[in-house]
C-alpha cells in the first residue's frame, strides 16, 4: 500500500509555486497501526487548475539592497508555531539544562509549576521537527531563538515521558473522580473516528491536497498526518484572503463526494471528548 501511494503521490506536482500545508506528518513506521494504513490515494479527484488559481504563490522582486541589509537569522519551524513558542519564551526564562534538572522534582519549589509543564508539552518537538533539527550541519547560533530553544530541547532525554510522569503526579489527587466519565468520552470519539467512513474520506481528501501543496518539499510524500494538523486548513489563506485551504476542501468535496461532510453526525461523542482536560 505504502510503495503505491508514494509512487501516486509523487505522479502530480503543480508547475506553479503553491502555499505550503504545515502539517504534522505521520512517521512511517506508525502508519501500519493507524486508520492511514487503509486510506486510498485521492488525487486524481482534486481539481488541480482550482488549487492552483487559489493558493499559487506571486513571485515579489526582492530589493538586494535590503536583502544585504537584513540580518541572516534562520528558521526551521512552522512560523505560526514559531511565533507562538517565541510569545512563550518572552515570559520563560530558563535553560534547557534547568528544565533537565527540575524535571527529577515532583514536589515544591524546585519542581516545575503544571503550567510549565503543560506549555512545554504544547511545544515538544515532533518526531519530524527532531529528525529536522538532527540533520541540520550547519552553525546552530544562525538560528533564531525558538530554533535554537527547540534543539536544546530534543538533547534532553525522555523528555516528553518525563513531562508525562509530572503531569500524571501533579494532575491525578484531583482529577481521579472525574476519571472514569472522561475516558468513557473519549473511547467513544476515539472509536467513532476511526470507523466513520466519511471522516476518513475527508481526511483521504486533505492528505492529497497538502501532499500537492507540499510537492518537492520535505513535507510532502506523506503517507499521513496528525488530526492536530486539521484547523490549520482555516489559516491558510490564497491569493483572495477571503479563500482559505477549508474552504476548497468544502467546494472539492461538495463536487466529488458531497456526501462526506456529513462526517459530523458519525462523530457524536467528539465534542464531549474534546471538554475533557
Amino acid at each position: 500500500m505504502m510503495e503505491g501511494t508514494a509512487f501516486r503521490t509523487c505522479a502530480v506536482q503543480s508547475k506553479l509555486k503553491l502555499r505550503p500545508f504545515f502539517w504534522n506528518k505521520i512517521p512511517n513506521n506508525l502508519v501500519s497501526n493507524s486508520l492511514w494504513v487503509d486510506a486510498s490515494d485521492r488525487t486524481k479527484s482534486i481539481n488541480l487548475e482550482l488549487l492552483e488559481d487559489m493558493f499559487h504563490v506571486e513571485e515579489k522582486e526582492k530589493n538586494p539592497n535590503s536583502v544585504q541589509a537584513k540580518a541572516t537569522a534562520k528558521t526551521l519551524l512552522d512560523p505560526k508555531r514559531a511565533q507562538n513558542l517565541g510569545i512563550f519564551l518572552s515570559g520563560f526564562k530558563m535553560t534547557a539544562k534547568q528544565i533537565d534538572e527540575k524535571l527529577s522534582q515532583f514536589r515544591g519549589e524546585e519542581a516545575l509549576p503544571m503550567d510549565q509543564v503543560i506549555a512545554l508539552k504544547r511545544f515538544l518537538p515532533s518526531a519530524e521537527e527532531a529528525e529536522m533539527y538532527k540533520n541540520y550541519k550547519e552553525d546552530p547560533s544562525t538560528l533564531v531563538p525558538e530554533d535554537q530553544f527547540m534543539m536544546k530541547l530534543c538533547e534532553i532525554k525522555d523528555l516528553e515521558k518525563r513531562l508525562d510522569l509530572l503531569l500524571v503526579v501533579m494532575e491525578f489527587p484531583t482529577q481521579y473522580e472525574d476519571l472514569a466519565p472522561n475516558v468513557d468520552n473519549l473511547l467513544q470519539a476515539c472509536q467513532q473516528l476511526y470507523y466513520s467512513k466519511n471522516f476518513l474520506l475527508v481526511l483521504e481528501y486533505v492528505l492529497s491536497i497538502g501532499n500537492i501543496l507540499n510537492s518537492g518539499s520535505n513535507r510532502g510524500g506523506a503517507y499521513g498526518f496528525r488530526l492536530q494538523s486539521l484547523p490549520k486548513l482555516a489559516d491558510i489563506r490564497g491569493n483572495n484572503k477571503k479563500n482559505t485551504l477549508l474552504k476548497f476542501l468544502i467546494l472539492q468535496l461538495e463536487n466529488s463526494n458531497p456526501d462526506a461532510l456529513n462526517f459530523t453526525g458519525e462523530l457524536k461523542s467528539v465534542t464531549k471528548a474534546a471538554a475533557c482536560k
